[in-house]
């Protein structure tokens, strides 16, 4: 069983952990953002196949965060 210390230990590095990568995850989702929206702007058959690559690439980063969230949720007590 953990002590207080422990616990309160795990909660201050985890609180680090979001608050060092947070900047970095805005501009990645920011991003991802951006390329859907100018996906949806655009007009032509050239821009629908490229609108139809940025979809796959959006998708695909968004699907990507979602594995690496189960995935450290599955060990979350490995890591710490």
């Amino acid at each position: 069983m953990y002590n207080f210390f422990e616990i309160v230990t795990k909660i201050l590095h985890v609180y680090k952990f979001v608050q060092a990568v947070r900047p970095l995850m805005a501009f990645c989702v920011f991003g991802e953002l951006m390329k859907l929206i100018l996906a949806t702007m655009t007009s032509g058959v050239f821009a629908f196949f490229f609108s139809f690559v940025l979809a796959f690439e959006v998708l695909y980063f968004f699907l990507q965060c979602y594995i690496s969230y189960t995935f450290l949720t599955m060990f979350f007590d490995v890591m710490f």
